[in-house]
């Protein structure tokens, strides 16, 4: 897929998951995905971005970010997969206080990052420093 004037992948590069184009994201929809700051993404058709939570110095709060398609420079949401009865609401409100458990916002870090099964790269969702290895 081209934009742009750059190639977009058609597999995310750490988990060789197909990504889920552009074209095919509904309004309203959560997402699993992966950006540096966020795993669960909602798509939001009118302003054509995600909005997601996101936790910062034990600060929780709204972000938008674009789709791949839309953005060749900085951080993007790369889709995986639909999220269906996600654990938090992600409201498009960047003034909205979060109410869930934190842990929630953390529960697809693994199958986002790891690339075990791939091989493609040191696996960041299972590092650990060499003095903690057993």
């Amino acid at each position: 897929m081209t934009t742009g004037g750059f190639e977009l992948p058609e597999f995310d590069e750490l988990t060789r998951q197909r990504l889920v184009p552009k074209s095919v994201l509904r309004d309203g929809v959560y997402y699993i995905g992966r950006c540096r700051n966020a795993c669960v993404a909602r798509w939001n058709a009118t302003e054509q971005c995600f909005y997601h939570w996101r936790e910062k110095f034990g600060r929780i709060y709204i972000e938008k970010i674009k789709h791949p398609v839309d953005e060749s420079e900085f951080d993007v949401f790369r889709v995986l997969e639909e999220l269906t009865g996600p654990k938090f609401e992600i409201p498009f409100d960047e003034d909205a206080t979060f109410t869930g458990d934190p842990e929630a916002l953390r529960e697809f870090q693994v199958q986002v990052w790891c690339s075990c099964q791939t091989g493609v790269s040191s696996c960041i969702a299972h590092f650990q420093p060499a003095d903690r290895q057993t």
